[in-house]
């Protein structure tokens, strides 16, 4: 009995000590999946982190660029125009009137022409990096980039104008291009990104039915010139559709027949017409995966910018 008893308790104590082995091993095993989570976690929310850092930064670039580089209207105006003429607050009126004797009449702004709306520093700004080759600009939306030319798709695709790595990249025209916006079709390319920052809104065309009425209208900026586009179509395509990204054309017919393809694809019928001797800009982007939006302008305008510092100089040549 005694012997029987023994190994009862032997057992008894041996599944205990089987039982606690397990318990230490599930404790073991739960801890080491807080650990791995809190790890994945910490992994995340770096890379999220890492993410956001690389969007500010690109979106602080911008704005400095547009700080330094930019003139606002007024500016533009003050340095191109001249000073205008006219009488100031307490001038003299007619009959010896002062003007002051009556309150002042309220007027409404004058719209700024739309070859005075921006200037850009190129001198300085390809100081910077000299791939720079232009600037664009939409009237009557925050897109305002630099345009680089480095001769391919790649270098600036995720870099910025600074040469630092970016998910936003830069703003670039196509290789094939030749970098004086001379060619019958330029295509620029930027990136749709989430903050809508560079081609972002672009997308906005196709999802809002009435954007196009206020967003017609950019222009793009080079040394001595500017020109204006006015954008008569716009879709997405499939991203195996390699030849809507097409820049070279030589007979003036297959030109013509491409324009005709960009007017039959478009969302919408803009009744805008272009002709084989015009000249086309594509600003392209991604849309949605395997997707890419096209948004297709004719220039319709362009002004030379003579600065007043040029004219003071001509008139000291003649004089």
């Amino acid at each position: 009995m005694k012997g029987g008893q023994g190994t009862r308790r032997e057992k008894a104590m041996q599944a205990e000590k089987e039982a606690e082995k397990g318990k230490k091993r599930s404790r073991w095993l739960y801890d080491g999946i807080i650990l791995l989570g809190i790890g994945l976690l910490g992994f995340a929310g770096f890379g999220l982190y890492g993410r956001y850092a690389d969007r500010a930064a690109s979106e602080q670039l911008y704005k400095v660029l547009n700080e330094q580089y930019v003139l606002p209207p007024e500016q533009v105006l003050t340095g191109e125009a001249g000073s205008g003429s006219g009488t100031e607050g307490g001038g003299s009126l007619p009959g010896g009137v002062s003007g002051g004797d009556f309150p002042a009449e309220e007027e409404e702004p004058e719209e700024t022409p739309w070859n005075h709306m921006i200037r850009v520093n190129f001198k300085s700004l390809k100081e910077r990096n000299p791939d720079v080759i232009g600037w664009i600009f939409f009237e009557n939306e925050s897109i305002s980039y630099p345009i680089l030319y480095s001769g391919d798709n790649v270098r600036y695709l995720r870099r910025t104008l600074d040469g630092k790595n970016a998910s936003a990249g830069s703003i670039f025209l196509d290789g094939g291009n030749t970098p004086d916006f001379e060619d019958s079709r330029n295509v620029i390319y930027g990136h749709n990104m989430k903050n809508r920052s560079m081609f972002g809104k672009l997308k906005y065309y196709l999802q809002e039915k009435e954007y196009y009425e206020d967003h017609q209208y950019f222009q793009i900026l080079s040394e001595g010139v500017v020109y204006r586009y006015r954008i008569f179509s716009y879709f997405d395509v499939e991203e195996t559709e390699t030849e809507m990204c097409r820049v070279d054309f030589t007979p003036e017919k297959e030109f013509s027949d491409f324009i005709g393809l960009l007017q039959s694809r478009s969302v919408r019928d803009t009744g805008i017409e272009v002709g084989q001797n015009d000249k086309v800009v594509t600003l392209l982007t991604c849309y949605t995966p395997g997707k890419r939006t096209l948004v297709n302008a004719v220039r319709v305008d362009s002004y030379e910018i003579e600065t007043m510092q040029q004219k003071q100089e001509e008139q000291e040549v003649v004089q």
